[in-house]
């Protein structure tokens, strides 16, 4: 029998959002449901940028990321999500005999007094029935142990460990002030204004909605999207497809907010 066990691991084809993370945010840091989304959008640029500068990128004590030829993987670190398991060891539970085959062993085991041994060895005999019985009896208490153990498992109250990265904290006292639902995802069919879109060539921030290893593919997706402006930057191996830029870096968040819930984050050109 094995104990509890999880593993850490990581998709780089997901690109849809389901808000988990954006709402473990929301509870941890006491923001609303945009600001959660300006956090990651922030981060994953940060992310992005490091790896297309050193090629790597250490993610706290869950492991590091690494970027070879143009490939993502993620290496998660021994023990990362397994901490409140650590020293458990498998259990190897002995077979025990079936309650005949234990009478018959116990029968065979005992030598039958014959009429020309002494009286004396008659306390042996009993001393050794004693130890049998109770060699039996710790059997069937291991027995009962290990039944209990596997009926009721260990349960470890780990709540942050259930929603994501950013756990809530594991003991408050009193409860988080009733907020608002958390809007869902817009289609990118929904009709925006992008009269009041800031998309300047030269802008040293973007905000990226794409990135591609191709110059080709960067180009197919502006034209599967002809109702959004979109441009083009490759700053380093990836093309960036951007679709909303900044004068500086708080500007571009602003611009990145304005676009409503499409995918982005903020990267320098």
């Amino acid at each position: 029998m094995l104990p509890p066990h999880r593993d850490l691991s990581f998709n780089p084809e997901l690109r849809d959002n389901d808000g988990l993370l954006a709402r473990s945010i929301c509870r941890r840091e006491r923001v609303d449901y945009h600001q959660a989304l300006d956090l990651i959008r922030g981060a994953v640029g940060e992310i992005t940028a490091r790896l297309e500068r050193e090629g790597e990128f250490n993610f706290g004590r869950l492991g590091r990321f690494d970027m070879h030829d143009g490939f993502l993987t993620f290496e998660p670190q021994p023990d990362a999500v397994n901490r409140d398991y650590r020293d458990l060891k498998p259990i190897h539970p002995a077979l025990l005999e079936t309650a005949t085959n234990r009478q018959a062993t116990v029968l065979r085991s005992v030598p039958e007094r014959t009429a020309e041994e002494p009286e004396a060895e008659e306390p042996a005999r009993r001393s050794f029935l004693r130890n049998k019985g109770i060699a039996i009896a710790a059997s069937l208490a291991l027995f009962v142990t290990i039944t209990l153990f596997v009926l009721n498992p260990i349960r470890l109250n780990n709540e942050p460990a259930k929603a994501s990265l950013a756990p809530a904290p594991a003991q408050t006292e009193h409860p988080a002030p009733a907020a608002e639902p958390a809007p869902a995802p817009v289609a990118d069919s929904t009709v925006r204004d992008y009269d009041n879109i800031r998309l300047r060539t030269d802008d040293p921030w973007c905000v990226v909605v794409y990135s591609s290893l191709t110059r080709e593919e960067a180009e197919n997706y502006i034209d599967s999207n002809p109702d959004r402006p979109m441009a083009i930057a490759k700053p380093g191996k990836w093309y960036l497809i951007y679709a909303a830029t900044g004068s500086t870096q708080e500007e571009a968040y602003a611009q990145s907010h304005a676009l409503g819930d499409i995918p982005s984050w903020i990267s320098p050109k």
